[in-house]
């Protein structure tokens, strides 16, 4: 099988991709309110024990780093560098993100849904599917609109906030206002949120007076509120009910009452939420987005972008291994395009530990030993290529994590790479 491959040299070191420099330098801020100074190279160089010249190149994101160094700075600011965390360096036209990869219908919707107040946008998706990448075009999007923007992410909130509902709450707001005035927002916010915090009726009502009246009444044009990680949310029953309903109050506010007309959520996450009262929960209003993966023409799309003049067989050889996973599609153009790896030879070494998403698998292959009950549900479904009928938690986790597809009321494997690596590992 021949493919013409462009004459690219091996590039060294591996980058930050725009998701992942956005994790290490929240850490970093939320590290520096802890010190109360703003943290200079040196100083990060110093807690991380390696050089300054090393954490400018990581930061900056113009060169390549050694791996190593990556994952040292991040344990130093607890982080977990993720295989989406990191890129290859090159040209600012290829990149592993998609961005440059227009996705129109799904895109349009997304437009004209943070056009209308009370119609949030529910971007659902597996790990690596594209769902945050989603979910910056459309902040992206909103900004080119003029409107104000403020992104959050669950994932990173320390886990004693998210125990305790009017804890919680009292940092959801306090972190709203914070973000507008660091957009230059002029704000005159409560100097100690306690004194504004109202008991007698409670944290969801404190919240949403907070909000109404220090911040959405202050500002003459819209708030795209994107919240990303919404499954940590989930995950916290003491927390989960009574904020899904304030979210659901706040959609329906914006569709009568002003000020919260101004208001638009994006809400991202991984797994179906599934809420016994509908009625008070905002998974079910609003502009849903389900799926994210490749179809052909889009590989096709993809491939031409990475400048490889490939054929259609070559593009069903490729999706026959990894499906339309956005990921692992765009993983095999990084190898194909920067490592001059052959497709034969791709395909080959998949799911063994010389191949290319050896890290990958093994990241999952880690999350599954955590977890017995999931692994042993894993083992079912490689076994066989028959749909498979699950437990309702052990389905809804694995298709949030990627492995599998729902169908019905049973599970099928999301594409062969899983299969053959986790009937020889599970």
């Amino acid at each position: 099988m021949s493919q013409k491959q462009p004459k690219t040299r091996r590039t060294r070191g591996r980058i930050l991709t725009e998701g992942g420099a956005d994790k290490l330098e929240f850490a970093l801020d939320k590290e520096a309110e802890k010190r109360g100074s703003k943290l200079s190279n040196e100083d990060i160089a110093e807690k991380a024990k390696m050089g300054v010249t090393t954490v400018s190149k990581i930061r900056n994101r113009e060169e390549g780093a050694d791996k190593k160094y990556i994952e040292a700075l991040f344990r130093a600011f607890g982080l977990i560098l993720e295989p989406d965390d990191l890129d290859y360096p090159s040209s600012p036209s290829l990149s592993l993100s998609p961005d440059y990869l227009e996705r129109t219908a799904i895109e349009s919707r997304c437009y004209a849904a943070i056009e209308k107040p009370g119609i949030p946008i529910r971007i659902q998706a597996p790990w690596h599917m594209g769902k945050t990448w989603l979910l910056g075009k459309i902040l992206s999007r909103a900004k080119q609109q003029g409107y104000w923007v403020v992104s959050l992410s669950f994932g990173i909130v320390d886990k004693e906030r998210l125990s305790e509902l009017d804890q919680f709450l009292r940092w959801f707001a306090a972190c709203i206002g914070s973000e507008l005035k660091e957009l230059g927002v002029q704000l005159e916010l409560p100097k100690n949120l306690e004194d504004y915090w109202d008991n007698t009726f409670g944290s969801k009502h404190s919240c949403k007076k907070y909000v109404a009246k220090n911040l959405l009444a202050k500002i003459n044009k819209p708030l795209v509120l994107g919240l990303d990680d919404m499954d940590v949310i989930y995950q916290n029953p003491e927390i989960t009910q009574e904020f899904f309903d304030l979210l659901r109050g706040w959609c329906e506010e914006g569709k009568r009452s002003p000020n919260w007309d101004k208001l638009r959520l994006v809400l991202a996450y991984s797994r179906k939420i599934h809420i016994s009262d509908i009625f008070r929960s905002p998974f079910n209003l609003g502009e849903p987005i389900n799926s994210l993966e490749f179809e052909p023409e889009e590989v096709e799309k993809l491939a031409q972008q990475y400048k490889l003049d490939w054929n259609d067989e070559q593009i069903k050889q490729l999706m026959a291994m990894v499906g339309g996973h956005p990921y692992l599609v765009q993983i095999a153009f990084q190898a194909i395009s920067h490592q001059n790896m052959k497709l034969d030879e791709l395909l080959t070494k998949a799911h063994t530990t010389d191949g290319i998403y050896h890290e990958h698998l093994e990241n999952i292959y880690g999350q599954l030993q955590q977890l017995p009950q999931l692994k042993d549900a894993m083992k079912q479904v490689v076994q066989t290529t028959e749909p498979v009928l699950l437990e309702w938690e052990q389905r809804l986790m694995l298709e949030g994590m990627g492995l599998v597809k729902l169908e019905e009321n049973k599970v099928t494997i999301r594409c062969p790479l899983y299969r053959q690596y986790f009937q020889n590992h599970l």
